[in-house]
């Protein structure tokens, strides 16, 4: 697990595992203080992350993490350019002309 301040741009926290445990020891170590102060939340879809979060930091917004929404992104891309070929496949077997091309 990876903590980072967007704002700074900087590590806060790392440890390994992925699980609602590793989550919930760095917000211990925070401390209901500083947990309170938490404005915004970037991760991933998980929902124990999720869970934790709203337990903890009710107030937060939370968002998709920068990697994971460039990774949908690219993904629906690549749908699309699949789906771009197999039609121009479709139109050259038929012997017809694209209007795609």
């Amino acid at each position: 697990m990876v903590v980072v301040d967007h704002d700074t741009r900087r590590l806060v926290w790392a440890a390994p595992g992925r699980n609602s445990a590793t989550v919930r020891e760095f917000f211990d170590l925070l401390g209901p203080d500083r947990c309170a102060q938490i404005t915004h939340v970037s991760a991933d879809g998980a929902e124990f992350i999720a869970a934790i979060v709203e337990e903890i930091c009710p107030g937060a917004v939370r968002v998709a993490d920068p990697f994971h929404v460039v990774k949908v992104r690219h993904e629906a891309l690549c749908v699309r350019m699949e789906v771009r070929d197999l039609h121009r496949l479709a139109v050259a077997a038929a012997g017809l002309k694209s209007r795609a091309a």
